[in-house]
């Protein structure tokens, strides 16, 4: 397995976290845009950095969903890795759920991860293979739930012979 998947994920954590629309949606009508960090690399902390308070949802999880398989061209010199990336949009309601919230919120995710190319090193390319719904079991009452999409990378670096 290669660890190219961690610019894969440091570069999407970029690109989420300095857009402000996708800010926007995860303040929503009730909080400040960068009340909380909102987008998160593995799993949200048990406290936000900017608030100092728990995590508030809606918000967004970047990670790794397979590390892929490693490949190399005849003449060895690229090098070729295709890890997965898992996004999540997770929020949370007592009673019925809704996904009003998170979908736009996983619209804008899209809108700017997919099918787009990277001109940093190592270079990429990013397509969505797929999307899910997540719903933990609700028998506290209190229901987490969230769209997640799966991205299929394809990264190439540059290696010596």
């Amino acid at each position: 397995m290669a660890i190219e998947w961690v610019d894969v994920i440091s570069w999407i954590y970029q690109t989420l976290s300095e857009d402000s629309v996708l800010q926007d949606l995860i303040a929503g009508t009730s909080k400040v845009r960068g009340y909380q960090q909102g987008v998160y690399t593995d799993m949200a902390p048990q406290v936000d950095p900017i608030s100092g308070k728990s995590p508030l949802a809606p918000f967004v999880i970047v990670s790794l969903a397979d590390g892929g398989v490693d490949e190399r061209s005849l003449c060895g010199t690229r090098f070729l890795a295709s890890p997965s990336i898992r996004i999540t949009a997770w929020d949370r309601q007592s009673g019925s759920v809704s996904y009003a919230r998170i979908k736009p919120i996983m619209d804008r995710v899209d809108e700017l991860i997919d099918n787009k190319e990277s001109f940093t090193t190592p270079h990429f390319w990013i397509r969505r293979d797929g999307s899910d719904v997540i719903m933990p079991d609700p028998s506290s009452g209190i229901t987490d739930y969230g769209i997640t999409a799966t991205y299929q990378t394809m990264v190439t670096v540059e290696i010596g012979v």
